[in-house]
């Protein structure tokens, strides 16, 4: 059986808040890649039962996702 899923997503200035994601929801967040500086990172918490995982999710640069959607998926090791 699944079990709910809690998100945290944040970055150093802005908090995206906590949310608990039950079986095949979804979660959406905006954010505005920073054009100067470009070390934007948004960083998410996952727990559910038994596990919890930590992730930069967002790298500006790592990651290519300025001005275009990006997804990411997680699932039960």
């Amino acid at each position: 059986m699944l079990k709910p899923l809690t998100v945290h997503c944040k970055d150093k200035h802005n908090d995206d808040g906590v949310y608990t994601l039950q079986p095949g929801e979804s979660h959406r967040f905006k954010f505005y890649p920073n054009p100067i500086f470009h070390k934007t990172l948004w960083f998410c918490s996952f727990q559910w039962t038994g596990a919890f995982r930590h992730f930069d999710i967002y790298d500006q640069k790592r990651d290519k996702c300025e001005h275009v959607q990006c997804f990411w998926e997680i699932s039960k090791p």
